[in-house]
């Protein structure tokens, strides 16, 4: 078992932490320790509108506890952030390999949680407006 935030949009609270079965990979997905992750506006109006009971979250980092049974992605130990469409907001997440990259020991695992959607969208603004 694994804690996990819980989606439960019908409540007076709106999320909540529980106790949950951990995940169960596939043959390309690594479970992931999570260290950390980030909050964004789309994701959180996303888990308000999905079913109760539904595990939110997309940008985390963490530590890869077990590799894919396939041989692809991180190893064991390796610092990563990743993207999934659901379900970051726990202590461990079935992520699959496509959706990792290892992280540098100098960047912290708050600071590789911010990457994915918030720093992606950065970037992408920043090149709409012809900035870099």
């Amino acid at each position: 078992m694994i804690r996990a935030v819980i989606a439960t949009p019908n409540n007076k609270e709106s999320f909540v932490i529980q106790e949950t079965k951990a995940p169960q990979p596939q043959l390309w997905e690594a479970i992931v320790e999570v260290k950390a992750f980030s909050l964004n506006r789309g994701e959180v109006v996303d888990a308000l509108q999905r079913k109760e009971n539904s595990r939110p979250g997309w940008d985390f980092s963490g530590i890869v506890l077990h590799e894919a049974l396939n041989g692809s992605g991180p190893k064991k130990g390796s610092r990563v952030v990743g993207l999934v469409p659901t379900g970051a907001w726990a202590e461990q997440v079935a992520v699959p390999t496509s959706a990792l990259a290892e992280i540098p020991a100098e960047i912290t695992f708050e600071q590789a949680a911010t990457l994915p959607v918030a720093g992606l969208s950065a970037l992408y603004a920043l090149r709409k407006g012809g900035f870099c």
